[in-house]
């Protein structure tokens, strides 16, 4: 007999959802759907057992309140109920994003009125929307189920996928970005030098292009880092252009450094030296190196940090993660700034041998130094302020940034946190020009968490200057 495919069996559920709303139209007074949107948030928190266990919130609602539940095919929910009052709406919703507390998908309070979270409908009023919304799933759905299939190397049927990068496909690519303007790919994320008493300065701002909506816009068929070599040759153009486009941007200037992910070659070109002369007089360039392509040419490295300290610029060693912490002596390569990725590991409640490792090593390293990266929760920047790490990078500080941005800014009614945060991260282009205050965006260079903000043009005196 064959088997139904995921799709097939996704399908039939919102194809059910759609059924049983329509039976509703009936009767839908004194009934809510509750639509969970659990597809946005951070992969560790879509697991199985964590939906599993919204699941489990729901069950003792199915006798006295008819509550049906359906899990949509994107990894969202539903929730179907009867006879449930408004305010048992919202302790149902609490307790679900209580377990999502450390995921970014919360921070997002629903000021206007929209929850990032959960979208409640009064089946009443809005029936057809939820029917629009369960519709344009199934129409998804349907639609992945019926892409162009092609025969595997073993004759097994898949779906047909963006071809590798290969030389040819490479010459093509190079000359389209010459063609283009990058500045609308072009993103920066915040880097916060934090205190124990929440008081935060910007210390620096990262800037990189965004690959994967630079390769839908440019070569949705070809797989850009299909080829980890021919990737890096394309890299290097890339360098160049961005350069280039930075040189002529004015967002970019202000009483922050820098920072850049850039092969070593480039740091010797001409257009690096004019993108330097481009900048603030006091406005440093962090190099971001990662560490696992420094290891190809330790020599070029040392080099080029070097040239840069002589410069007034600086090194900041990428991509630490918490294996790297225990298995190398990064010491030895005394770069200016080391950035470690953050991940449950490191946490002593999760694995207390590599845990306490990973500290020693930051101990011994230097946490003034230390940049904690891909912090998506509080409970991050409480843990690298345990060790004495300061500077911290990622979804979560991004988020303090952009609240204090919200805060005393005249036109804050008009906006959530996502699409203040979301207007900030551009660098050029249509995006930051929606805002409705657009000076306000980059005004905040120091704040304290839970009181109102502060702008000022010397953001790197006091603290700023210490961290980085």
């Amino acid at each position: 007999m064959m088997g139904m495919s995921a799709d097939a069996g996704a399908s039939n559920i919102e194809r059910t959802l759609l059924d049983t709303l329509d039976r509703l139209r009936r009767n839908p007074e004194g009934r809510y759907a509750i639509h969970l949107h659990l597809s946005q948030l951070q992969p560790a928190n879509r697991q199985p057992e964590r939906l599993r266990l919204v699941v489990q919130l729901f069950r003792p609602l199915e006798v006295g309140h008819r509550c049906q539940i359906f899990l949509l095919a994107n990894g969202d929910i539903m929730v179907l109920t009867f006879d449930i009052t408004p305010a048992e709406v919202r302790r149902m919703v609490g307790r679900v994003r209580g377990l999502f507390e450390d995921d970014p998908l919360t921070y997002d309070l629903p000021e206007d009125g929209r929850d990032p979270l959960a979208t409640v409908f009064d089946l009443t009023t809005q029936l057809s929307q939820v029917e629009q919304v369960v519709g344009t799933l199934f129409e998804r759905t349907q639609t992945r189920r019926r892409r162009p299939r092609v025969l595997g190397t073993g004759g097994e049927s898949r779906e047909s996928r963006p071809e590798p990068l290969d030389p040819r496909r490479l010459a093509a690519l190079q000359e389209r970005l010459n063609t283009i303007d990058l500045g609308p790919f072009l993103v920066r994320q915040p880097v916060l030098a934090i205190e124990g008493t929440r008081q935060a300065s910007l210390v620096f701002e990262e800037i990189f292009v965004g690959i994967e909506e630079l390769q839908a816009a440019i070569s949705p068929d070809v797989l850009l880092g299909g080829d980890r070599w021919l990737f890096q040759d394309l890299s290097r153009r890339l360098d160049r252009l961005v350069l280039m486009r930075l040189a002529r941007t004015i967002s970019v200037r202000g009483p922050w450094d820098i920072s850049l992910n850039l092969n070593l070659e480039s740091l010797a070109s001409p257009t690096f030296a004019d993108f330097s002369a481009s900048l603030e007089a006091d406005q440093r360039i962090l190099v971001e190196v990662q560490s696992i392509d420094l290891f190809n040419n330790v020599a070029s490295y040392l080099t080029a940090r070097d040239h840069l300290r002589a410069k007034g610029h600086a090194v900041i060693l990428d991509g630490i993660t918490h294996s790297a912490l225990r298995l190398l002596d990064l010491s030895l390569l005394d770069p200016d700034y080391l950035k470690v990725m953050w991940s449950q590991t490191l946490d002593i409640s999760g694995n207390p041998r590599m845990a306490d490792a990973a500290r020693a090593e930051i101990e011994r390293l230097g946490p003034a130094r230390v940049i904690l990266a891909r912090c998506d929760s509080e409970r991050a920047v409480a843990w690298g302020l345990s060790l004495g790490i300061t500077m911290f990078q990622g979804r979560y500080p991004e988020a303090m940034l952009g609240a204090a941005t919200m805060d005393g800014c005249p036109a804050r009614e008009q906006c959530t946190l996502t699409q203040c945060v979301t207007r900030r991260r551009g660098v050029a282009g249509p995006v930051p020009l929606t805002c409705p205050n657009p000076p306000r965006l980059h005004a905040v260079t120091y704040f304290r968490a839970g009181a109102r903000s502060g702008a000022r043009s010397g953001a790197r005196s006091g603290a700023t200057k210490e961290a980085g």
